[in-house]
């Protein structure tokens, strides 16, 4: 047997990918593509080495808000919730595409029936060997977070998540949404949930991007140094870079999912 993570709204949270109201960038295009324009500066239709380079550069210079050439977790915090709100606001929030996913019939709400109807996307493509079960190294090797995530959707601890397992967590998770017992989940009550459990991990100290700022901050100081943050992420580009022509394409962004372009970040 196998196991999972729990879910995250504005986070990459494998818990609700694995529960099926969210999706990467193999299903959600309008994330990968967002991520895509980001970086092929010169819109070309491709993302250079360079393009590349000049992007996580930006990036740090955002994060670094006392321009100290430091960015601290408080920073690094602050800027992912700017991120967030912005995307939000802006009406291509990760929370919002899920739901919209999972709301089949268009009536602004989900359904037991609609949530349970979709079927975990990711689980197959996570099961690596084909055993029937998740554990926690296939979930990193494909650019997830694991940690105490995983163990919520392990129900009897033994290191792997089954499907039953997932499916018994769905309906776990449907309930905790519905917070006034209808029935139904609206996008507010999704958002609320989502958005507790994050607080909580963060606040534990156990969120994704507690983690991210831990890796990238390699000399252990509480604090990422450019040349920390440009060695945080080696070998991405090449990852993205399928067919090793110097360039990544949109259809290989796609290809890879989200994660590998989202996660270097602290």
């Amino acid at each position: 047997m196998k196991s999972v993570i729990a879910p995250s709204l504005a986070a990459t949270a494998l818990l609700v990918l694995l529960a099926g109201l969210a999706s990467t960038a193999h299903s959600d295009g309008g994330r990968a593509e967002a991520l895509f324009e980001r970086a092929d500066l010169d819109a070309d239709g491709s993302i250079t080495l360079e393009e590349w380079q000049t992007m996580r550069s930006d990036r740090f210079t955002a994060m670094d808000a006392d321009g100290d050439g430091y960015v601290t977790e408080d920073e690094a915090k602050a800027h992912r919730e700017t991120m967030h709100a912005q995307a939000g606001e802006e009406g291509h929030g990760r929370g919002q595409r899920m739901f919209e996913k999972a709301d089949a019939d268009g009536d602004g709400k989900i359904s037991a029936e609609e949530f349970a109807s979709r079927e975990p996307p990711m689980f197959e493509r996570l099961d690596a060997d084909g055993d029937g079960a998740v554990t926690l190294a296939e979930v990193e090797e494909h650019g997830g977070h694991g940690g105490w995530l995983f163990e919520k959707a392990d129900a009897n601890a033994d290191g792997t998540v089954t499907l039953e397992e997932v499916q018994v967590m769905r309906v776990d998770m449907f309930a905790t949404m519905d917070a006034d017992g209808d029935g139904f989940v609206t996008q507010d009550e999704a958002k609320a949930a989502f958005d507790a459990m994050r607080a909580q991990a963060e606040a534990e100290g156990r969120g994704p991007g507690h983690r991210m700022f831990e890796k990238a901050d390699a000399d252990g100081d509480g604090k990422i140094s450019a040349d920390e943050f440009a060695a945080s992420a080696p070998g991405k580009f090449e990852k993205l870079d399928q067919n090793d022509d110097g360039l990544i394409t949109p259809d290989e962004v796609q290809g890879h999912g989200k994660g590998d372009c989202e996660n270097d970040k602290a």
